[in-house]
């Protein structure tokens, strides 16, 4: 298996690249509960938990368990969202996406992911 650390997927519109430290602020902003609000996952409650949740996700990156991608637009280079592939070396891997709650962005999200 490639370096995951080096996958970066282009759309029309999308960049997807690795999660990095540098969005810890706005996933802590973005990650509400009323985004977590059908899943597994809790928003964090200290921003510490979101740069430890980066953190544990770059160490899955370089494992190759996970694949964990920030949605990035590529027109001004905005943080949208997070996606990812977990558990890659099971049988039975999960996908997870959650976009920001501003309505023009999750068009855009929602257009690229559809086309």
């Amino acid at each position: 298996m490639e370096n995951l650390a080096t996958v970066i997927i282009e759309g029309k519109k999308l960049i997807l690249k690795p999660i990095a430290l540098k969005y810890f602020e706005v996933i802590f902003q973005e990650f509400t509960s009323e985004i977590t609000r059908f899943t597994y996952s809790k928003p964090a409650n200290h921003i510490s938990e979101t740069q430890d949740f980066i953190n544990q996700a770059i160490n899955k990156i370089e494992n190759k368990t996970d694949l964990t991608l920030s949605i990035l637009n590529k027109t001004n280079w905005e943080f949208l969202g997070l996606c990812g592939i977990h558990h890659l070396n099971t049988l039975k891997p999960e996908l997870g996406i959650w976009v920001k709650k501003k309505p023009r962005e999750m068009d855009l999200a929602k257009k690229q992911f559809i086309y």
